[in-house]
């Protein structure tokens, strides 16, 4: 179960497993009930973010690395916090002082874990391009992570993107128009009595909103994962009614 335990390290996951003759897994369920997505967005000190954003970094290829435009982890704010210690003044104004790396631990060999993760993809069914889907989506919620705000200077309630050489790089991996996130970012929708209107989001709500979006795709990426790792393992016709020994375990940290 190493492709659905991968994105889920950190959380706790139920796995009921039947356990045929010769010791051979012939079935097997993962039902998700805890879904930690506040770490995606925020870590504690010497907490680390979900290992397959690190497999992912270390192990592609050069032409992934162009293809889903990745960088160094410390790069990316969804992963950096670990190696800070951040003195917050404002959610978007704060400084910082280093401490030690911590995307590495020792012992570990990401690389070799992201060709297990691939290889485990590709014995459920993963297609090469729905591997290319899913690891566009990992990286474009890391880029989304690295959004920044600032207020216009010409209106008080509105506010405007200080790095938007970023945008084109979320849009592209989640292949949604450039002005359509644009809008998601700094404005949200509302109606009255029959009137639409378009409200921007105060400097202090924005962060939110971004981390929410980032949140929001990470939990629906891993449902959907979920749902086509059971319909794999449940879509077996060599199962025969003999016996069998039932076993639960439950996945934590």
């Amino acid at each position: 179960m190493k492709i659905t335990l991968v994105l889920l390290k950190g959380d706790m996951n139920h796995i009921e497993q039947q356990i045929w003759q010769r010791d051979m897994i012939q079935w097997a369920y993962v039902e998700k009930y805890l879904l930690e997505k506040s770490r995606l967005v925020y870590q504690e000190h010497n907490e680390r973010n979900y290992h397959v954003f690190y497999y992912l970094l270390a192990g592609a290829s050069e032409e992934e690395r162009k293809s889903f435009h990745l960088l160094k982890p410390e790069e990316y704010h969804y992963l950096n916090q670990m190696t800070k210690k951040s003195h917050k003044l404002h959610w978007d104004n704060y400084y910082e002082s280093e401490l030690q790396d911590c995307f590495t631990v020792e012992g570990e060999d990401l690389k070799h874990d992201f060709e297990r993760l691939q290889l485990a993809m590709e014995m459920v069914g993963f297609l090469p391009s729905t591997r290319k889907q899913i690891f566009s989506l990992l990286s474009a919620i890391l880029h989304l992570g690295n959004i920044r705000y600032k207020k216009k200077t010409y209106r008080d309630d509105s506010i405007d993107i200080c790095n938007p050489e970023v945008l084109p790089t979320v849009s592209e991996l989640l292949e949604v128009k450039e002005e359509m996130l644009l809008e998601a970012l700094t404005t949200r929708k509302t109606v009255t009595v029959g009137e639409r209107l378009i409200v921007p989001y105060k400097l202090a709500e924005a962060g939110t909103v971004r981390d929410s979006m980032a949140k929001s795709l990470y939990s629906a990426l891993f449902d959907w994962i979920v749902f086509r790792t059971n319909h794999a393992l449940l879509n077996n016709k060599d199962l025969e009614d003999s016996s069998k020994v039932g076993m639960k375990t439950h996945a934590h940290n």
